[in-house]
């Protein structure tokens, strides 16, 4: 009888330590050295990219994505009968929001002012503990949005796990060339939205939902 095949963990977990440790780094220079000069670059760019930039930051909006994936989970479940993509669309659906309350409890702690209030007001920083939404550009929501999708692609899809974090980062980049967040906000945003889907997928595993045919 062949032996059934052992579970191994997505690679941003089994990777986190370095994970975390690569994503604090990037974060730190990115806020010492890049978000100001980069906000400032395309705080009066008129670019022929920004019709398109905004387009992405739509797709990857959240308050979109909440009703995508119960309606795709709803089709491949009971209109398809596809068990497989059904489990993915849930592990997606289930990923996006817990994700976003994970990122907006982060933000009202750490108060980090958004780029509208350093071209304003020269305010650039972390105030902490504020329920503002100008003072809630850490991490961004859009960006862990795009993450925890592309986190969990990257589960379905395991060879290329490096490609779905650049991909991620190329949509949530589209915050920062329209000056909503700073490089950091999107980096870190990827980072949790990726962690999250893929610790969400573990669990899912470990109660036998399948998201591939054996």
């Amino acid at each position: 009888m062949r032996s059934a095949k052992r579970f191994r963990a997505p690679f941003y977990i089994r990777h986190l330590t370095a994970t975390l440790i690569s994503t604090t780094c990037v974060c730190i220079v990115s806020y010492l050295f890049a978000d100001i000069p980069l906000a400032k670059h395309f705080e009066h760019l008129s670019s022929p990219l920004s019709p398109v930039e905004r387009v992405v930051t739509d797709i990857i909006d959240p308050k979109y994505q909440y009703f995508v994936w119960p309606i795709l989970f709803f089709a491949f479940r009971f209109i398809w009968n596809k068990q497989i993509w059904a489990n993915r669309c849930l592990l997606i659906l289930m990923s996006v929001p817990l994700t976003n309350f994970l990122v907006e409890i982060i933000k009202c702690l750490l108060g980090r002012a958004r780029p509208e209030l350093l071209f304003s007001n020269g305010v650039f920083g972390f105030t902490f503990f504020s329920l503002a939404n100008a003072f809630k550009s850490f991490p961004s929501g859009h960006a862990c949005t795009i993450g925890a999708i592309c986190g969990a692609f990257a589960c379905f899809y395991p060879k290329r796990p490096l490609l779905w974090m650049i991909l991620a980062l190329g949509l949530a980049q589209s915050r920062v060339v329209l000056t909503f967040h700073y490089l950091s906000d999107i980096v870190a945003g990827v980072a949790i939205g990726v962690i999250m889907s893929q610790w969400i997928y573990m669990i899912m595993n470990k109660e036998h939902i399948p998201f591939s045919r054996r």
